[in-house]
């Protein structure tokens, strides 16, 4: 799903080729070659055949074709099921979270809310299983490194979570309700 709502929160600032999508997605990431062609353009398809892109094909004298795509009003409404597609699968995983949250501007405050809250629970589920964590690999390790991972990951889960506190008062007070036209606005439901 991270693909998709990548590829058409890029399309949504105008059309765009292939390739440029990839990069453009390998930049965003911070990993060269971590958008595989191979998710890529079966991604493409996917969302042309549901109507969500449009392809167009450009003519390059000397050189091949070059597929352009631009997102539909049918990808505007699509992109937005995915952001709100959030579950206790996703939640789980961090790049599920955060590409949703780059397009928390695109949906309802409580939408926002609940994607935030779905990724507190998950963190203070892992944070509970720390102790348990500890003991297992204790058990298999006979390292004095363990306690030093599972502290580290800890640490994390805990700065994670005073992190979304700062991203509720975002979120709350956030102009883009006012702007957006999906944007309900308000206070908290």
């Amino acid at each position: 799903m991270v693909a998709e709502i990548m590829i058409l929160a890029l399309l949504r600032s105008g059309p765009k080729h292939g390739y440029d999508i990839k990069k453009r997605i390998e930049r965003i990431l911070q990993r060269k070659g971590r958008m595989n062609t191979n998710l890529l353009y079966p991604a493409l398809h996917r969302l042309e055949e549901m109507g969500a892109i449009e392809r167009q094909v450009r003519e390059q004298d000397g050189r091949p074709t070059k597929h352009v795509y631009r997102v539909t009003p049918v990808g505007e409404g699509h992109l937005r099921e995915l952001i709100e597609q959030f579950g206790e699968t996703e939640a789980a995983k961090e790049d599920e979270f955060l590409v949703r949250l780059a397009c928390f501007d695109l949906v309802e405050e409580r939408i926002r809310f609940r994607i935030l809250d779905q990724r507190k629970v998950a963190l203070a589920q892992r944070l509970s299983r720390g102790n348990s964590i500890r003991a297992l690999l204790a058990e298999e390790f006979d390292s004095p490194w363990i306690e030093r991972i599972v502290s580290f990951g800890e640490h994390r889960f805990r700065e994670e979570l005073a992190w979304i506190q700062e991203l509720e008062k975002l979120a709350a007070g956030s102009s883009n309700d006012r702007e957006n036209p999906v944007g309900s606005g308000g206070t908290r439901p």
